[in-house]
């Protein structure tokens, strides 16, 4: 993730972060011309981002049924299933899934 500018404070850093996050996913979805795929983005990244303070098994539950449908989540690791074969041009990138999972482990840890 992009540092902080010298003298900011760790509020500084979240902006940061997310006007980075921002610049990455929308360069990504009009590109890509996926253009549906900004508000997924934008709501994973939030629900992640907030993934401690939510008390509720639904979303978990919602991250692991995402990973499992995208093939990053299953009883035996596949990393050669990627992308899986019903979905030539997945909506999501393969490095933001797995971000989220390993955000998804830490919380679960």
């Amino acid at each position: 993730p992009p540092a902080a500018p010298e003298g900011q404070g760790s509020c500084g850093q979240a902006q940061a972060q997310a006007a980075a996050f921002c610049t990455e996913v929308l360069y990504e979805c009009l590109t890509r011309e996926k253009p549906e795929a900004l508000h997924a983005y934008a709501e994973l990244h939030n629900i992640t981002r907030n993934l401690d303070q939510r008390q509720t098994w639904s979303v978990v539950a919602d991250l692991r049924l995402l990973l499992c449908y995208y093939g990053l989540l299953s009883p035996r690791p596949r990393p050669d299933k990627w992308p899986l074969p019903l979905l030539p041009d997945p909506l999501l990138s393969e490095q933001f899934l797995i971000q989220l999972r390993a955000q998804l482990e830490a919380h679960l840890k």
